[in-house]
């Protein structure tokens, strides 16, 4: 399967082992969507490049194909869910997964907070540092508002669908 960020042009190549999920493979989906404005600060400071106008097009043109390819996939069972929701309840979020694909949830599954998360998490390993480094984006200062509004320009449909509240 695909990852949310910058699917089409990154992710394919990238790693070929991945298998293409096509129409009528029967699989039960569960497609995982971060909001752009957070993906793209993301992306931006993990592959240290400048956000642009052909940048947000791009990335934009991604967005969109990825959620487009998943919602016209037929003969697959699929459930959205976004990366917000997962991270502000990881609870919720987790039984709703569970009951989509009918297995059932561990009754010790809780919330944890990011130091139960590095405790539980070997001291060696290399996944450490990034516990807690994802979230949810509360400060849209790290674009200019013409960023903002070409991301919200070109996401709009899919903004509105699955991210009431921006």
């Amino acid at each position: 399967a695909l990852k949310t960020h910058y699917p089409q042009r990154f992710q394919i190549s990238a790693n070929p082992a991945r298998q293409e999920i096509t129409h009528h493979d029967n699989h039960t989906l569960l497609v995982l969507i971060r909001n752009p404005y957070d993906t793209l600060r993301s992306w931006s400071k993990l592959k240290n490049f400048q956000i642009d106008a052909p940048v947000i097009n791009n990335f934009c043109n991604d967005w969109n194909n990825f959620i487009a390819y998943y919602e016209n996939l037929q003969g697959n069972e699929k459930k959205f869910l976004t990366y917000e929701s997962l991270m502000s309840n990881a609870e919720e979020s987790c039984r709703k997964v569970c009951k989509h694909f009918g297995i059932g949830m561990n009754e010790n599954f809780h919330n944890v907070d990011r130091q139960e998360s590095i405790e539980r998490t070997g001291p060696s390993s290399p996944y450490r540092s990034f516990i807690g480094d994802c979230g949810v984006l509360h400060d849209m200062s790290f674009f200019t508002d013409s960023h903002i509004q070409e991301i919200k320009n070109l996401c709009d449909k899919n903004l509105n669908t699955y991210f009431i509240d921006f």
